[in-house]
């Protein structure tokens, strides 16, 4: 009982830094920084032993996100940082729901996680499945290695959500559970050692990094949506001065409501932006998550524009400078992808109807943008899982050749964002807009 005891005030302990790190985690110094990825790879540690104290800690950590969430919600809502949505409501009475169950119920804590766990293995299978028929569809190289992780998935999944072997059980989330926690603390002080001491050996000998963890990676975007509005009220933007434009332009779109809260990822070089999406509304499925590819070659500015005063989306640029090597690869890029697609046209140019409203007719009828699908190959069919708006920036920008984004992993919309944040903030990314909706001028905000 006093080890039962002892272990509890430790986990509370580590569960208080835990949930500080994350309260402070975009004003962390240097300290703060090496605490929190040397706090993570111990937490790890611990779910290889054989004390419970990593699951105590797990579960406080639970408790506090379950009670905490909510009331983050209300504040932001309350403050006019974010938009009411009906989701938020029935997100925030399941959270306190389960957090409520959890306290008065320790011991329901480990179904809670296997359901968890299993439900969540069970999509990213799912996921596995879709993605196989999509390669399989366009020709794509590697449709029976996803086809076998999903199936894999499905069986893991079936034997956490039915599986009476409890050691087992266990076992299998204390691995998962400690790896996870290791690579994410390693991957932490990678980043460190990279953007404070870039001449140090492990930062010369360390060129990846890893995504975020899809489930993180997914709602980030809302989060630095929220961010934004907060701080809009309390400082006014400072206008970028820079000697020459970057060649290279990534943006991200942001919104604090709906499907868009898992924001959107386009390239702009020349003023010219590259946008794809699954933009035809006769060729969808799956709730708009599956269907034919659609790339859109607009004028920047006036794509832009379109997207913050008709869409009311929050548009964040990322700027980077090419030397003429990187200039040509990605302009061969480019061609490359452009040699690939045949012209099409939306709903409200063939019509030219006003009352058409869907997004690529919202799109055309503010910037006059083309538009093009892909004959075969990649692109063709999107995905929301895999092809989808970050894999073509990908294409373009991490390649053999050219390398100009360090991540590995599943690459989410949300991971992009918080890689751009990371390289802006160490210097290596010179210039960030945000597009305020409301007047005609690109300005910059410091800090978010």
């Amino acid at each position: 009982m006093h080890t039962f005891y002892a272990e509890l005030a430790i986990s509370s302990i580590l569960s208080a830094v835990f949930s500080t790190t994350l309260w402070y985690n975009f004003s962390m110094d240097k300290v703060k920084e090496v605490s929190k990825s040397l706090f993570m790879v111990l937490i790890g540690a611990l779910f290889f032993s054989t004390a419970w104290i990593s699951w105590i800690f797990l579960y406080i950590a639970v408790l506090v996100f379950c009670f905490l969430e909510p009331l983050s919600t209300w504040f932001a809502i309350r403050k006019g940082y974010k938009s009411p949505d009906p989701l938020d409501k029935r997100l925030s009475i399941f959270n306190l729901v389960t957090g409520i169950v959890l306290l008065f119920s320790p011991s329901f804590f480990p179904v809670y996680m296997y359901l968890f766990s299993g439900l969540w293995t069970l999509g990213a299978s799912l996921l596995f499945a879709i993605d196989a028929w999509v390669r399989n569809h366009d020709g794509q190289s590697g449709a029976m290695r996803r086809m076998l992780f999903a199936i894999y998935g499905i069986l893991i999944a079936i034997f956490l959500l039915f599986g009476r072997q409890f050691n087992i059980k266990v076992e299998i989330l204390s691995i998962t559970a400690g790896i996870f926690f290791i690579l994410y603390g390693l991957e932490n002080l990678l980043v460190f050692f990279r953007h404070h001491h870039p001449d140090s050996f492990i930062a010369k000998h360390s060129n990846l990094s890893l995504a975020l963890p899809m489930l993180l990676s997914a709602f980030y975007p809302l989060r630095a949506c929220i961010s934004i509005k907060a701080l809009q009220k309390r400082i006014n933007s400072e206008e970028t001065v820079t000697k020459e434009k970057p060649d290279l332009w990534v943006y991200f779109y942001l919104k604090d409501t709906g499907m868009e809260i898992f924001g959107h990822v386009d390239i702009a070089y020349k003023d010219t932006i590259y946008s794809y999406g699954c933009h035809d509304p006769h060729n969808r499925r799956l709730m708009g998550t599956l269907g034919d590819g659609v790339l859109i070659v607009s004028d920047r500015e006036s794509f832009i524009r379109t997207n913050a005063e008709v869409d009311h989306k929050i548009v964040l640029g990322y700027g980077l400078y090419l030397n003429n090597n990187e200039k040509a690869i990605l302009e061969r890029k480019i061609q490359e992808l452009m040699d690939r697609t045949t012209p099409w046209h939306c709903d409200a140019e063939l019509c030219k109807d006003d009352t058409i409203h869907d997004y690529a007719s919202r799109m055309w009828k503010g910037s006059h943008c083309q538009f093009y699908k892909f004959t075969e190959g990649k692109f063709r069919t999107y995905f929301v899982a895999s092809t989808n708006c970050v894999l073509l920036a990908d294409t373009l920008i991490r390649n053999k050749e050219l390398s100009l984004v360090t991540l590995t992993g599943f690459i989410s919309p949300g991971a992009y964002l918080s890689w751009l944040n990371q390289e802006y903030k160490a210097g290596n990314i010179k210039v960030r807009t945000i597009y305020k909706g409301q007047t005609s001028d690109i300005s910059t905000i410091t800090k978010y």
